[in-house]
């Protein structure tokens, strides 16, 4: 890994929207709903979300 700061890293990315990246926040994993889906399919959420680009551009066109 680089020495670069995270802060130069970010400002490196000024004005891009920086590494994609999936995030699962904490109110989402503690959810009941969460808890109850399988291993797989929780794979599969990620794997899901990692495809969609956002603002609209794959809407409904995400194929699995």
């Amino acid at each position: 890994m680089s020495n670069q700061s995270y802060q130069a890293r970010k400002r490196k990315w000024k004005g891009e929207k920086g590494p994609r990246h999936v995030r699962l926040y904490h109110w989402m994993t503690d959810s009941p709903a969460w808890r109850s889906l399988t291993a797989l399919d929780r794979a599969m959420y990620i794997e899901m979300a990692k495809r969609y680009v956002g603002e609209g551009t794959n809407n409904g066109q995400i194929p699995y």
